[in-house]
């Protein structure tokens, strides 16, 4: 299996699946169930007190204590007195979980929520707020709920009941949330840092290595939705269903970012399992969105089966963080941010997923927004340090690829890159431009390094090159084939013309080179160069025909100047 684009099959499936939550969610929020922000009147007041069930028992709204084997259809009642004294403008404020209901005072029905099921919504409510507006006239009536279930499950309540609604109500909600809201801008805007820095490291690492694109895609996901746990936004929204199933299937989208970036950053055991717990992510996801919007069950009631993807996670980041920490090659700080970091966040989620099970809360993210911090900045650490490891690893490579391919006085091209280059042309001949070659020796170099000592040769070869790169910049590219010998290859349809113009240019800037007394001895260079005269023509015979004539034009120049020709 290509490890490689398994993960491009997964990634951009998750990207699917998370344009599918904002699709569908922005289509819910168009789909108000007609309540209003909250009202905003003066501080309230308790009203979760003096209530009674059917039987005359006294009840907490807050804790219903519905008991699992009761028919679902079944209507249920609270009762409570409303005070004596009702101000004009009186709002009775309280949230719902997951409860149809519908609001009596004396024969009067004066509110409803819920009672017909939405095959946009699913079958159930959600949670909700309330404002119910209290005439005066309502004083000391008896004010009765008549309500019934979804799942039968203990988290099925009316919470936050308060008389008068209003400012208050707000500020203390604020209050109460205002841990889980900084926990949560804090995974936010992690997360947006590490996708915006993922780009730019990678092309410093020169290494595909997604590790903080991922890392960030979780915080972004964890964060919205822990944000949407402190049920602060419930209070600003017109469509607090729309928001539940929201917050729902953001939970749905965790499992498959925590797995990419384990596949990044740590030496994964049995990639297969992993690949299955991607595929039943995937699966779930699709499976859980088509019985939503057909009406056949909800997300609430498949919740478990999300809990269950993120604890199969679990157990498999268990066993892969085992096998890092035996891990000889990493550090020990490496073994402790991985060991931190993940039992931190196992224990978190653990925790809430547990509490969530034995008892009623509002705020379901209570200590995984804690874990999930800790476990983003360990790992956010992990990755820089691997990145840095990288990023000394390839300034290896590239000096050893400096040394493998260039001159190390001139810094152009060596002999070696010269041959692969040419093997490169002679292997695509038919496809590209005519290939033309220059070759090029440095004359008198022997002579500055017998006379004047290798310092006044190395200055010669370094003016030669600096001549010889400046001229036909535009046209080739320039090698250093040999300790007095160079090469330029051109693979474009320049022709004679240009390179008899880069050469005229070439030995202009050489007599500006000894006219400045350089070096000791003046820098002369004789050439000779060679064109293809077709796109079969092999580029050994080229090659051939340029070293002839540079080697015919240096006889010339040698014996102009009274020295023994050249024998080739």
């Amino acid at each position: 299996m290509n490890t490689r684009y398994t993960h491009r099959f997964f990634f951009v499936a998750y990207l699917v699946m998370l344009a599918c939550t904002l699709l569908l969610s922005g289509i819910n929020a168009r789909r108000t169930t007609g309540e209003e922000s909250p009202y905003w009147g003066r501080s309230a007041q308790s009203f979760s007190q003096g209530w009674q069930d059917e039987q005359g028992d006294a009840v907490d709204p807050g804790q219903l204590n519905v008991e699992k084997d009761h028919p679902r259809s079944e209507w249920y009642e609270i009762h409570a007195e409303l005070p004596q004294v009702l101000p004009a403008d009186a709002t009775l404020s309280f949230r719902s979980l997951y409860l149809r209901f519908t609001v009596i005072i004396g024969e009067h029905e004066i509110y409803s929520y819920g009672m017909e099921p939405s095959h946009v919504f699913g079958n159930s409510p959600g949670t909700c707020w309330h404002h119910i507006p209290l005439s005066g006239t309502y004083a000391g009536q008896t004010l009765t709920i008549r309500y019934a279930t979804s799942y039968n499950a203990s988290n099925e309540c009316f919470a936050d009941m308060e008389l008068a609604g209003g400012a208050q109500l707000i500020v203390d909600a604020v209050r109460q949330g205002l841990p889980g809201l900084i926990a949560s801008g804090l995974l936010l805007f992690l997360g947006v840092v590490f996708m915006l820095v993922d780009l730019p490291a990678n092309r410093i690492m020169h290494r595909p290595n997604h590790g903080l694109l991922y890392l960030g895609i979780l915080a972004v996901v964890v964060g919205l939705w822990s944000f949407t746990e402190t049920h602060v936004p419930d209070l600003f929204v017109t469509s607090q269903q729309a928001l539940n199933v929201f917050s729902l299937m953001l939970l749905s989208l965790t499992p498959i970012p925590i797995g990419l970036f384990l596949f990044e950053c740590l030496m994964i055991w049995k990639e297969r399992l992993f690949y299955i717990g991607f595929g039943l992510s995937v699966l779930e996801f699709v499976v859980c969105l088509i019985l939503y919007m057909s009406g056949v069950t909800d997300y609430m009631r498949t919740l478990f089966i999300t809990q269950g993807l993120i604890l199969y996670f679990l157990i498999l980041i268990v066993y892969t963080v085992a096998i890092n920490i035996r891990d000889r090659e990493r550090s020990r700080m490496e073994k402790g941010l991985i060991l931190s970091g993940i039992s931190i966040m196992g224990v978190c989620v653990g925790a809430d997923l547990i509490l969530s099970k034995l008892s009623y809360h509002l705020d379901n993210a209570r200590f995984t927004r804690v874990g999930m911090i800790l476990f983003i900045l360990l790992f956010g650490v992990l990755n820089i340090l691997q990145a840095m490891t990288q990023v000394k690893e390839n300034s290896q490579l590239e000096l050893v690829s400096q040394l493998a391919y260039k001159d190390g006085l001139t810094g152009i091209g060596n002999r070696t890159a010269f041959n692969e280059r040419l093997a490169g042309l002679e292997t695509m001949r038919q496809q590209i431009d005519p290939v033309s070659l220059v070759m090029l020796d440095v004359n008198n170099l022997k002579t500055a390094n017998d006379k004047f000592g290798h310092q006044q040769g190395d200055i010669l070869i370094k003016g030669a090159s600096g001549v010889i790169h400046g001229a036909f910049a535009g046209l080739g590219t320039t090698y250093r084939i040999g300790g007095d010998e160079f090469a330029v290859v051109i693979s474009s349809s320049t022709g004679r013309e240009g390179i008899e113009s880069a050469l005229r240019i070439m030995q202009k800037d050489t007599d500006r080179f000894n006219e400045n007394e350089i070096c000791a001895v003046p820098l002369s260079i004789a050439w000779g160069y060679a064109c293809a005269q077709s796109p079969e023509d092999p580029i050994s015979r080229i090659m051939e025909e340029a070293d002839e004539a540079m080697y015919a034009r240096k006889r010339e120049m040698k014996q102009k100047m009274g020295q023994a020709p050249v024998v080739r």
